[in-house]
């Protein structure tokens, strides 16, 4: 159901002219890179309130807390998403160890004293019962980009997303910011894909089911990383991979991103939104079954302030 909810949003998107290029004057993009930035570092303990964001990145001001951490995060990931859009419209993709290094160098420039270097030894995570390899790192991640580089236009993309985004968390690649690092390569294969970024919230709540997604997803690689690098044990481990938790979360954070997007595409060509009372009645449902319609992903809306918003046409048959 999740791949037809997702073919059906892709349908709509594509109508409307497709994906926006994700430029600072889209509202739409600034809202989601800064919503995506704000709650990413939150997934790390790093807390910044929407109204501390505004200040930092209308102004540069780094006397506020934690300032250097939301304009790194933003402007890496604004680069990185620039870039993912440009293969998306020429169709071409590369994922290699230079930009990985650039990513995490991007997201902790000021903060390490030597960003985007390659780590050496053990180390651990903190809860995670699969821990990171001790050696080998940089060829575990070399088997990582050619995974990506090989997989990514033929598995199914919500699975093929899961199970990369766990792998970089196993290999940890670096000393700090493998979380950031691995959220913002996640968004640069959806926007290569054709598809807009999602936001892994940062609240207790989402962030601990994050976590126990990534755990289930983690079981499933079992002792794979105590083993020496190999690309076909990779492939033959992946077969047995859970991932269904995961894929849930990125379902709901691109059925709201997309959502979003197809809803101001709409307005801009006209079309008068309708709150969920009105439309209930439009369509002959009750006001609480539109709820439900939309958290199952059979109606495109969006929520301002109380109320969802959303339009006759945009319902699932």
């Amino acid at each position: 159901m999740r791949d037809k909810m997702m073919q059906w949003r892709t349908e709509i998107l594509k109508n409307l002219g497709g994906l926006p290029a994700p430029e600072i004057r889209n509202d739409e993009w600034l809202y989601l890179l800064k919503d995506e930035t704000r709650n990413s570092i939150m997934v790390e303990g790093i807390f910044v309130s929407e109204q501390e964001l505004e200040q930092i990145l209308s102004h540069g001001n780094y006397e506020t807390r934690n300032a250097e951490d939301v304009l790194n995060y933003f402007s890496t990931a604004k680069f990185l998403y620039g870039l993912g859009y440009e293969n998306h419209i020429h169709q071409e993709f590369t994922l290699t160890l230079g930009l990985i290094r650039q990513i995490n160098k991007g997201i902790m420039e000021g903060r390490k004293r030597d960003p985007g270097k390659i780590r050496s030894g053990a180390v651990r995570i903190g809860g995670a019962k699969t821990q990171p390899p001790a050696y080998d790192i940089e060829k575990w991640l070399e088997l990582y980009t050619r995974f990506i580089n090989e997989n990514i236009n033929k598995m199914q993309f919500l699975r093929f997303q899961a199970l990369q985004h766990d792998m970089f968390e196993i290999i940890h690649p670096f000393e700090d910011g493998n979380g950031r690092a691995g959220r913002i390569i996640t968004n640069y294969l959806f926007v290569s894909l054709g598809f807009p970024i999602i936001t892994v919230k940062g609240d207790e709540k989402s962030k601990n089911q994050y976590y126990k997604a990534l755990q289930e997803t983690d079981h499933g690689f079992g002792a794979l990383f105590k083993n020496t690098p190999n690309y076909e044990r990779l492939i033959k481990t992946i077969s047995g991979v859970n991932t269904e938790q995961l894929e849930i979360i990125f379902f709901k954070g691109l059925r709201e991103s997309m959502d979003r997007m197809i809803i101001k595409l709409m307005e801009h060509k006209g079309e008068n939104m309708l709150p969920a009372d009105k439309l209930a009645s439009t369509l002959g449902y009750s006001k609480a079954s539109i709820r439900k319609l939309v958290e199952r992903g059979k109606l495109v809306a969006v929520k301002r302030g109380k109320n969802y918003f959303s339009h006759p046409t945009l319902l699932y048959k």
